[in-house]
Order: C-alpha cells, then sequence, then structure tokens
C-alpha cells in the first residue's frame, strides 16, 4: 500500500511540474529580435567628402577640396577614437 501511495504521489509532482512549465501563453510570438546598429564608417566622421575620397582607388583623379569637406582640428575637443 506504501509503495502505491508513493508512486502516486511521484506520479502528482511530475505531472505537476510538466503542467508548470507548459503553462506559458503560446498565442502571442515571441518579440522581434533588436536591429543592428547602423554602420557607421570612421572615415566618415572627419569631413563630408573625405570618406569618398579615403575610399578612392589609389589612381583615381585627385579631389579638389571645397569648404566643408575637411572638418579643422582643435586641441580642445574630445578626441576622435581611432580603429
Amino acid at each position: 500500500m506504501k509503495r502505491k501511495n508513493l508512486n502516486l504521489l511521484l506520479f502528482a509532482v511530475i505531472v505537476s511540474t510538466l503542467a508548470a512549465c507548459g503553462s506559458a501563453d503560446k498565442s502571442a510570438p515571441p518579440p522581434p529580435p533588436p536591429a543592428p546598429p547602423p554602420v557607421v564608417l570612421q572615415e566618415n566622421a572627419f569631413g563630408a567628402v573625405f570618406g569618398m575620397a579615403f575610399r578612392a582607388d589609389a589612381d583615381a583623379t585627385p579631389i579638389e577640396p571645397r569648404d566643408g569637406d575637411i572638418i579643422p582640428l582643435s586641441l580642445t575637443t574630445e578626441p576622435i577614437e581611432v580603429r
């Protein structure tokens, strides 16, 4: 008789554990993964056209700099990390 009660108790524990694990709401889809951060090329941080000129072929026609193409350097601003 005791063996039967022990088996019944063990069965009840297993069933309640499985019921608790499987009781999540399956109707809602999981949230989408976060979007990857945009790719920012470091050479673009140094001026409007600097990045394009930096990536040009070695034998390409030289680019004549215009106002705003290259930002002025300042010793009082925060440094830019170079990767």
